[in-house]
């Protein structure tokens, strides 16, 4: 009899740790555009006629999916590119932050050139705490006037 009581005792244990086992991370994959004005904030000359562009964006998220926490969330970013002497880009790199409707903030960083970027997640709060993830853009619109379309697409973990 001693020994069916430990092993039922045992049994009813690992039954109740799995009741309070960790839960995962969901992951969630998403797509979307962003919209930008652009204000350029300083110029450097550069040697070979290359440009040194810093500038600051202003954009709205749009996601794809409904289960994108952060569609409509408006996003901020400060970047620097450097243009070649014919006027096109040839390097940017940045970062973003963008706060959603409940107040929950996340950063990420990008670099990229003409055609589009890579993006990481460098952290969050509220609902973005321990979220990772990334992707990449498309760039779509580049107007001279200031404006800028990105479609995005990308993988975040949430914790």
């Amino acid at each position: 009899m001693r020994r069916t009581r430990p092993l039922a005792l045992i049994a009813a244990l690992a039954a109740l740790g799995s009741l309070v086992a960790p839960a995962t991370a969901a992951e969630i994959k998403g797509t979307g555009t962003v919209t930008y004005a652009v204000t350029v904030v300083a110029e450097n000359n550069l040697p070979a006629g290359r440009i040194l562009r810093q500038s600051r964006m202003k954009g709205l998220i749009l996601a794809d999916q409904d289960n994108m926490p952060f569609n409509l969330s408006p996003q901020d970013c400060s970047n620097a590119a450097i243009f070649d002497d014919k006027g096109t880009m040839v390097e940017a790199h940045g970062t973003c932050v963008a706060v959603d409707v409940d107040g929950d903030v996340w950063w990420l960083s990008f670099q990229g050139d003409t055609d589009g970027s890579q993006w990481t997640v460098t952290g969050g709060t509220g609902k973005y705490a321990g979220m990772t993830g990334g992707g990449s853009t498309d760039n779509l619109l580049i107007t001279g006037d200031g404006r800028f379309a990105i479609a995005w697409d990308g993988t975040l973990q949430m914790k």
